[in-house]
């Protein structure tokens, strides 16, 4: 497939190194939250206002959370299998509440991915909105992670379709075989420092060339 598909980058944020504590989570009860979905939580809902009705959510991230994982676990040996956490340790429990949480009715995708699957929610996402599928889409990274001294992971960005074509440098994408949280960390870094972002055509996907007017635009839930 030839064609390029142009997206707008609305705006970005990040989740803060403590999300449980974020200004945008003081009226929600964190302790019955995964760590997973506070990530989600944390970084998407500073760019949740003026959502169009027709939102979408798409995020890529290893799958599931460690932290539901171990209790899951804990718990089925101690012999008290527990069907709620089951439950929320389903792929898409954390879209879910970000999805309840901000009202959006449109679809959500949580891909599992690795770093080499760092960008293919963003074709996905360019697809849609070309497609006349969503009016907005939130496209996000998170990870939770999964042994000590790892980088938690929540950043989004907040996307919409570009009608008028623009030009942007090939983006060098990071190496397939870096952790995924320092991977999608270098890509977010260099959107805010070069303003634009082009992938390449992959896998019968379209190429797709991603604009931010105004880095000033990136948001962090203090």
């Amino acid at each position: 497939m030839n064609t390029t598909l142009y997206v707008q980058i609305d705006g970005t944020s990040q989740a803060p190194s403590v999300p449980e504590r974020a200004d945008c989570l003081q009226h929600t009860d964190t302790r019955r939250l995964s760590r997973a979905t506070l990530l989600v939580l944390a970084g998407a809902l500073p760019l949740c206002g003026g959502l169009p009705a027709r939102t979408a959510l798409y995020a890529v991230s290893p799958f599931g959370s460690a932290q539901r994982f171990a209790r899951l676990c804990d718990k089925f040996q101690a012999g008290v299998p527990s069907p709620l956490d089951f439950v929320a340790q389903l792929h898409n429990a954390p879209l879910f509440h970000l999805a309840q949480t901000a009202g959006i009715c449109g679809e959500s995708i949580l891909l599992a991915a690795e770093t080499d699957g760092l960008t293919q929610h963003l074709r996905l996402a360019a697809l849609a909105l070309h497609g006349g599928a969503a009016d907005t889409v939130l496209a996000g990274w998170l990870y939770e992670p999964r042994r000590p001294h790892e980088r938690e992971t929540g950043i989004w960005w907040r996307l919409s379709r570009a009608d008028t074509p623009f030009d942007a440098p090939a983006t060098p994408l990071p190496d397939p075989a870096t952790a995924f949280p320092e991977a999608a960390q270098r890509l977010h870094d260099g959107l805010l420092r070069h303003g634009a972002l082009a992938l390449p055509a992959s896998g019968g996907l379209p190429a797709v060339t991603l604009h931010l007017p105004a880095p000033s635009a990136h948001r962090q839930c203090a």
